[in-house]
């Protein structure tokens, strides 16, 4: 339907050629326009067919590299799964044996640890035994001792002793213990009092002896007992943990047999599908990249096609020859420069003059008692209302210095204002006096000054204003030179493409010929094409190319229509060309002549304002530069004057009266004489 319009217009335009020859240029300009944007859309379809292709391209490449990267990740997974499978296995055929080997070691030392305790229950009731005999034995010569020295003379006819010498006898024997001597002394050979006595002393301390070395024994046989339970206990306990170890590692692998039995099916069906997976993408990618180079062969060839109807075409319609179909008149130079509308009236500045004064001062506060504080604050106080250097420099010194120095210091400016106010009186009249005379020669100056600044702005104003009109004439006469020249050119050209076009207007029709060969060849050809293929898409991520399979690019066969009836509609068009451009040819040189005048006159009209402008800006250039000489001079003057002032004001008392000066150092003594009666009380406190 657009294309329809697009006819109807251009022979609309043949049609009407006589009436209105413009619209020969709008069917040229169209029919260019057409073949470039029919190249420009073909380019743009091409480039992004390009890029969706390209990601197509990308998908197929990545594609391949990662399903081949998979396919190799999972066939060699598959080999670890199963060769991992095989090994747990067998590690745990060979570890359930070893378990049931620990299981047999755990209960025979189970045994051995209880046989253990048994035998030292039995050996600690045995030591037991023999140590309550033992005692009792001691207990019985003990009161045996007793009852024959409570009874020298008859102590053998104690039955009772006779019965306790038998029985420790006998307990001694039992123990190996050496009982010769007591034997000897109760069989009769020694039975004096002293031999039984001393027979029974020896027993005792054999058993005494005895029952000693009976506790060190055991103490030994007990501490050995309880560090082979001990040993044995910790062995157990290692047994245990390493037996819990070896049947949660046995657990695990089970586990882990499953787990990699599951995945080992997992990976093989993964294995299959990415397998058949690359090879129906194969053979989907390579027919896609035949299509894509049929497609994209067919737009080099369109391109081709294009760009080599339009160069024929530029030979014979170039822009370089339009003089021949723009026939209606050229739009020549247009206007006159007008001298007062470059004229701009430039701003004055003013000069201001500002004078600043700084004033500054630091006080301590952090005193050591109420007495030294009150000082300070007196001192500040004082320094702050009078404006004074010295009151303030001891209201610092008196947070900080020894209290001797401050009251030194304090003594010390009495006295020199006491000095000052006696000879203030004559000095008075000298300084007023110099003063006077610094301040007139100060105010003569500035009005000098002053005065000069303002001349000399208002004439660098004036100055100003005369280089911008200066710099605006001569910018106008150099654009009217120009527009001048640049008509004369215009005009030579002009009547050199008056003489060509009847050469130009037979070339046109010879191009346009050619060119319409050139279209109607390739878009035949291109309604022909075709592309094999065979392979369906049934995946479904893969991504758009563009094109389906097999969808091969037959040209821009709409736009070629359209381009095909306006170069006919052209063609017909310059055969008229050769009468119309006479024509123009005389309209042309008319124009010429009446813009070259007006020209002319501007420039004339120009030329002698610049003429006056610029002897004005010379005479304001000299008597700027005469103002700024006197500006110095009289600059210089006042600074004199100033340095002089300031210096006889530094002297006689920073511009104060004499008066003033007498009432402020008066203040400064009444304040200082205040700070040494806080002072002495600081003292004595």
């Amino acid at each position: 339907m657009a294309m329809f319009g697009l006819l109807v217009l251009a022979f609309a335009v043949g049609g009407n050629a006589e009436s209105d020859p413009t619209k020969k240029t709008a069917a040229i300009e169209m029919v260019f326009k057409m073949m470039e944007n029919t190249a420009n859309k073909v380019t743009a379809e091409g480039e992004t067919e390009f890029r969706t292709y390209t990601k197509f391209e990308n998908f197929c490449t990545d594609t391949k590299e990662e399903k081949t990267a998979a396919i190799t990740e999972n066939t060699d997974k598959e080999t670890s799964l199963k060769a991992n499978i095989d090994l747990w296995t067998e590690t745990n055929t060979k570890d359930k044996k070893a378990i049931g080997d620990l299981e047999t070691e755990i209960d025979e030392l189970k045994k051995k640890i209880e046989d253990t305790a048994e035998t030292r229950k039995e050996e600690l009731a045995e030591y037991k035994k023999t140590n309550g005999e033992v005692e009792a034995a001691n207990v019985a010569i003990a009161k045996a001792l007793e009852e024959m020295k409570a009874g020298r003379s008859s102590f053998l006819q104690k039955s009772s002793i006779t019965t306790t010498v038998k029985e420790a006898m006998l307990l001694a024997s039992n123990l190996g213990l050496k009982t010769s001597k007591a034997m000897t002394s109760i069989s009769g050979e020694d039975s004096s009092y002293e031999g039984v006595v001393d027979m029974l002393e020896d027993l005792q301390a054999e058993f005494r002896k005895s029952d000693k070395t009976a506790d060190m024994d055991e103490a030994k046989a007990d501490t050995a007992y309880k560090m082979a339970q001990q040993t044995m206990k910790q062995n157990l306990a290692a047994k245990k943990k390493q037996l819990n170890t070896m049947k949660q590692e046995l657990g695990a692998r089970v586990k882990a047999i499953g787990t990699a039995k599951s995945d080992l099916v997992t990976t093989q069906e993964t294995l299959e599908d990415d397998k058949k997976y690359v090879k129906e993408t194969e053979v989907l990618c390579k027919e896609k990249a035949a299509t894509f180079e049929q497609r994209k062969a067919m737009r080099e060839e369109e391109l081709e096609a294009i760009t080599k109807a339009t160069d024929i075409l530029k030979d014979t319609l170039a822009p370089g020859k339009a003089m021949l179909y723009e026939v209606e008149a050229k739009p020549h130079v247009q206007g006159v420069v007008d001298v007062g509308s470059f004229l701009q009236v430039a701003n004055q500045e003013g000069v201001k003059e500002a004078e600043h004064l700084v004033a500054a001062a630091s006080v301590q506060s952090a005193l050591l008692s109420p007495e030294r504080q009150r000082l300070v604050a007196l001192l500040s106080s004082g320094a702050s209302k009078l404006q004074s250097r010295r009151l303030a420099n001891l209201a610092q010194r008196a947070s900080e210095d020894p209290l001797k120095v401050i009251k030194d210091l304090i003594s010390g400016l009495i006295t020199k204002l006491q000095e000052q106010a006696a000879s203030s009186q004559s000095k008075k009249a000298y300084c007023d006096k110099e003063i006077g005379e610094a301040e007139v020669l100060r105010n003569e100056a500035s009005e000098k000054v002053s005065q000069l600044n303002g001349d000399l702005a208002a004439n660098e104003a004036r100055n100003d204003q005369l280089l911008e009109e200066i710099s605006t004439l001569k910018a106008a006469l150099e654009e009217l030179a120009a527009q001048k020249t640049k008509a004369d050119s215009v005009r030579k050209e002009e009547a050199e493409e008056s003489a060509t076009k009847v050469s130009d207007a037979k070339d046109a029709i010879s191009g346009i010929k050619q060119a319409t060969q050139v279209l109607s060849a390739f878009y035949a050809k291109g309604k022909e094409a075709k592309v094999e293929s065979l392979a369906q898409q049934t995946a479904e991520d893969v991504p758009d190319a563009g094109f389906d399979n097999g969808e091969a690019y037959k040209g821009a066969q709409a736009s070629s229509t359209g381009i095909l009836g306006t170069l006919e509609v052209i063609q017909s068009g310059f055969e008229r060309a050769i009468s119309e451009t006479q024509a123009l040819e005389e309209k042309a040189i008319k124009e010429h002549r009446e813009l070259t005048g007006d020209i002319d006159v501007s420039s004339a009209e120009k030329d002698k304002a610049l003429k006056v402008k610029t002897q004005s800006q010379i005479e304001t250039a000299e008597e700027m530069s005469q103002q700024t000489s006197a500006l110095k001079k009289e600059t210089s003057t006042m600074k004199s004057a100033l340095v002089e002032l300031a210096a006889l004001e530094e002297e006689c008392g920073i511009g104060a009266s004499y008066e003033q000066r007498k009432a402020a150092r008066k203040e400064e003594m009444k304040v200082l004489k205040d700070a040494i009666s806080i002072f002495n009380t600081l003292i004595e406190g």
